[in-house]
């Protein structure tokens, strides 16, 4: 909105109190008149502007004001009165930017500025000496004519001097001789003025020199143009008359203080700041760096005065303040300074806080994120010789990771341009995020060269596991492993869930069988532990897999009942077992052990944890789920990052996991990868004890073995089930010359290995560079401050604690009166002198106490209703389903133009961003379809021995209650 003029009779706008707006009153078509307290503008007229702008003031509108009013701008001076001061000393000159630029600075205080325009040409061609006036004590003062001494060089009017005052005015000389001879002034006749004369007049100054300015007042925040400064002895040589009453001056040289010398900074007389806050951070610096205490007098955006309150008293003292010299008016001059410190140093600095701690160990933090606080003391200690509070370092660690990783809260609602930005740089991958009232819920996280891998080359084996996530906010992040063909871990997706239970486990499942295609779930294996949501799920997502759960899981739950290291040996050889007879075999010999841990194995379903009765499809025997185990320990410090940060870091590390898989693919030699060649490396040294008996058509015997090396089988069922020949089958190759590796299934050869790590992934751009997706607000979780400390470090079975034998589970007594209630240090009988203590003690005096510390806790989680419902919707997939098209090589010719070979190379370089096609079937089962078993039945046997198991064990406790009670 431009301004505009004000017309006749209508009233003065309103602007509100923060509104950038002004108004302009011009008095214009007269001019200035009197001196000091008469000072005034005669016959002139006024005009005003409203609606002026802040941001687009400048002189240009006030020229266009001058034309509007019919005068020539050239010819025309214009003067701002400042608010709330006479024309005597409120006039400023306004003809440059900086001038407007001051008049802004008091917007919206002030929105009504007054504005003079003075014309000296309309003055040109009048004759003032010839003016005076009768009868007033005074000559009054008139303006100085175009050809007197009161204008410029230029022709400019005195009023334009900066550096005088804003209006000059030029008395009539009495020595012109070209008045009438009768005229007597009497009023201006004066008699006996020797003593003015000598009082006001210098003697000593000569002809042709104009006369020094009287030494202003000396007053402490006065803006003066010199900076004083003791003289040197030189100076004192070379002045040949000093005067000790009037102090010695020193005109100083402008130095720039620059940012690189905050590490060491260092004030002198003449240095200029650029603004006050690099003066504040610079007086920062030297009170850390010489510690010492700055207090300030005044501080504020005209002037800063900081002096040193030590004791006993110190001299040092610093006074800066802005100068009129310097362009730019934010620069601040140091104009008094004195260096000498006479006080104590003092160890406790206000300034030396959280902040400025986090600022300067910035990088420091970000080459050691592992940074103990011991640490962190001990360099700072060194760098400053200061010893701050546990307390404040932590503040000081919190806020540089804050700084490095970004902030918990404005990550949520940055997660739909991430997500866009990783299908952008990935395309395929998947990234869906479900919301509830606004709030975030959980975010399904998926790439498409994991995916794509998978399915390619490895084997239909998936391990599902959670973990907990150690920020403030809380919350499980769910993980789906497969395992590659050197039998290593291979990420294939993650969620993040506020609570771990049965719908979020749902939704994770089938979300992810969504993703990979999965129609029929009979070929796959899904391994996790015994946790009631998520068999619940396995079992309605994957109704047709072979659920195996972890043996590790379940011996923690098995040695609540049944400890002891004969019963946990059994249970690993029962687990072990590849055949049914040595299964049947070490299940009766745990009977004959403990009928009751007997039963207890018996009730769960032995496809689960035995090898015996593992399905032959999958070429896979893993007992244990530490595929997951394994990547949750990979990403443990992504863990404890905001959302965001905590996804882009597992996505980064998994990217550098690729580029180095495809490098160890150099360095491996043969068919098979390197983990299984140490394996058939161990079973041919084991296979010396084997003597293979020839029958033919391929048909060994091998000891009590049948082997038949053309159909790859051994009745020891072990390289059925892994798909590596056994050490029965390695002794029978032996006999026939063959290669061990050449008879390695294929899912472990390095070209399936290659194939799976192929796909390159992506890295994202900027984040100032991703796409806005203007989605709706996502808010973080409802946050629940929790009592106490949060826990870093997972409890620890006493079972699995290493080191000394534990005392967990015994129960001590007194060693002075037997008693089992109480220790010898509350015994009752101690100190009554009846037996000496010395006696009963012996060398045990003053051994430590060991109290029961009873730390029991089951890693899996026990099935619980959900406290309140999670929704279990999904945003809409958006990949592509055309068939992504493969880079051929050019054909090199020798018409082949430089031009051509210049376009191919570009396009090398350049990320294809062609969309990527369906995902494959996965190879593993295509290449078994044909021996693919039916889906399996329940049997009846098995399912009444599982209602048989639950009902004995309730008559069991009671059993064992009952027995405790007659005891």
């Amino acid at each position: 909105m431009a301004p505009r003029r004000r017309a006749a009779g209508e009233p003065p706008p309103v602007y509100g109190p923060t509104e950038p707006l002004f108004s302009v009153e011009m008095k214009h078509g007269g001019f200035f008149c009197g001196v000091d307290s008469n000072k005034c503008y005669v016959d002139g007229r006024t005009a005003y502007f409203d609606g002026c702008e802040v941001d687009t003031w400048s002189p240009l509108w006030i020229k266009d004001f001058i034309e509007q009013l019919g005068h020539d701008p050239a010819k025309c001076f214009v003067y701002w009165l400042l608010p709330g001061m006479s024309l005597n000393e409120g006039l400023r000159i306004v003809d440059r930017d900086i001038d407007t630029l001051n008049m802004t600075m008091v917007v919206p205080k002030f929105q009504h500025f007054t504005l003079y325009v003075d014309q000296p040409h309309l003055f040109d061609d009048i004759n003032l000496d010839d003016v005076a006036i009768v009868g007033s004590p005074t000559p009054p003062a008139v303006l100085s004519t175009g050809t007197g001494t009161g204008t410029s060089s230029s022709g400019r009017s005195q009023f334009a001097e900066r550096d005088e005052t804003p209006i000059s005015v030029v008395l009539p000389s009495d020595s012109d001789d070209s008045g009438d001879e009768d005229f007597v002034d009497s009023d201006n006749d004066i008699e006996d003025d020797d003593d003015l004369y000598d009082e006001w007049v210098d003697k000593d100054v000569e002809p042709g020199h104009k006369k020094k300015k009287r030494d202003k007042p000396d007053d402490s925040d006065y803006d003066t143009d010199e900076l004083e400064l003791p003289c040197s002895d030189e100076d004192e040589e070379d002045e040949k008359v000093v005067d000790p009453s009037k102090p010695k001056r020193k005109i100083v040289q402008f130095t720039t203080f620059r940012p690189e010398d905050l590490k060491e900074p260092e004030f002198k007389m003449g240095m200029c700041f650029p603004t006050v806050n690099d003066l504040r951070k610079a007086l920062t610096e030297y009170s850390i760096k010489n510690i010492t205490v700055v207090a300030y007098r005044k501080n504020d955006q005209e002037r800063l005065r900081a002096y040193c309150p030590g004791k006993p008293p110190c001299p040092w003292f610093i006074y800066a303040a802005r100068d009129t010299r310097k362009k730019c008016p934010t620069t601040f001059v140091v104009k008094k300074y004195t260096a000498k410190h006479e006080c104590e140093r003092e160890w406790k600095l206000k300034v030396f806080t959280s902040n400025y701690l986090a600022k300067h160990y910035i990088n420091t933090f970000r080459a050691d994120m592992k940074m103990t606080l011991t640490n962190f003391a001990n360099i700072v200690q060194k760098d400053f010789n200061m010893c701050p509070s546990t307390d404040k370092l932590s503040r000081a660690r919190r806020l540089a990771m804050q700084e490095i990783h970004g902030d918990d809260v404005l990550q949520f609602s940055k997660l739909w341009d991430y997500a866009a930005e990783v299908r952008r740089s990935n395309p395929g991958s998947s990234v869906f995020i479900n919301l509830k009232a606004g709030h975030f819920s959980s975010l399904y996280f998926s790439l498409y060269a994991c995916k794509k891998g998978f399915l390619a080359a490895c084997r239909p084996v998936i391990c599902i596991d959670g973990c907990h996530i150690k920020t403030k906010f809380g919350g499980q992040l769910f993980t789906a492993i497969g395992v590659d063909p050197n039998d290593c871990i291979y990420p294939i997706s993650m969620a993040y869930v506020e609570v771990g239970d049965t719908k979020t486990w749902l939704w994770f499942l089938q979300t992810l069988k969504e993703d990979l295609g999965i129609m029929n779930t009979t070929p796959w294996i899904i391994m996790s532990d015994r946790q009631k949501g998520l068999i619940n799920a396995v079992a309605a997502e994957f109704p047709e897999s072979q659920h195996r759960f972890c043996v590790r899981h379940l011996y923690q739950n098995f040695n609540k009942q049944f400890k002891g290291e004969v019963l946990k040996n059994k249970l690993c050889e029962i687990a072990r077992s590849y055949n049914m007879t040595d299964w049947k075999q070490h299940m009766d010999e745990m009977k004959e052990l403990n009928v009751e841990a007997y039963e207890y194995l018996e009730a769960i379903e032995p496809s689960a944890w035995c090898r015996a009765h593992f399905s032959e499809l999958p070429k896979c025997d893993l007992l244990l789920n530490n595929t997951c185990e394994v990547f949750n320990k990979y990403i443990l410090d992504a863990r404890k990052m905001p959302v965001m940060s905590m996804f882009e870091k597992v996505k980064n590390q998994v990217m550098t996991r690729y580029y180095t898989k495809n490098q160890e693919v150099e360095e491996m030699g043969g068919t098979v990868c390197k983990k299984i060649r140490k394996k058939v490396a161990k079973l041919v040294d084991l296979s010396n004890n084997y003597t293979p008996m020839p029958a033919g058509k391929g048909v060994f015997g091998a000891g009590k073995y049948e082997v038949n090396i053309e159909k790859k089988v051994c009745s020891c069922k072990k390289w059925q089930l892994t798909g590596i020949p056994c050490q029965h089958g390695i002794a029978c190759l032996r006999h026939e010359r063959k290669s061990p590796e050449a008879e390695v299934h294929e899912c472990y050869s390095i070209q399936n290995f290659k194939l799976a790590y192929d796909e390159v992934i992506m890295p994202t751009k900027d984040e100032r560079e991703w796409v806005a997706v203007n989605g709706c607000p996502i808010l973080p979780p409802v946050y629940t401050k929790k009592v106490g400390r949060p826990p870093t470090k997972r409890r620890v079975a006493p079972e699995d604690k290493d080191g000394l034998l534990s005392r967990h589970g015994t129960i001590q007594h007194c060693s002075i009166c037997s008693s089992s209630e109480h220790n010898k240090r509350k015994c009752p009988d101690l100190g009554r002198g009846d037996i000496p203590v010395a006696d009963i003690l012996g060398d045990n005096l003053g051994d430590p106490v060991h109290e029961n510390v009873v730390v029991d806790e089951p890693i899996e989680e026990e099935f619980r209703p959900p406290k309140r419902k999670l929704p279990v919707r999904r945003m809409p997939s958006t990949e592509a389903t055309q068939t992504a098209s493969t880079h051929d090589d050019l054909a090199q010719s020798s018409q082949t133009s430089m031009l051509d070979t210049l376009l191919s190379n570009a396009a090398r370089t350049q990320q294809s961003q062609v969309a990527p096609g369906p995902l494959p079937e996965s190879s593993f089962i295509a290449s078994s379809r044909d021996p693919l078993p039916p889906p399996r039945a329940r049997r009846p046997d098995v399912a009444a021995k599982k209602k048989k198991g639950k009902a004995s064990a309730p008559a069991a406790s009671k059993k064992k209650t009952d027995g405790r009670k007659k005891k």
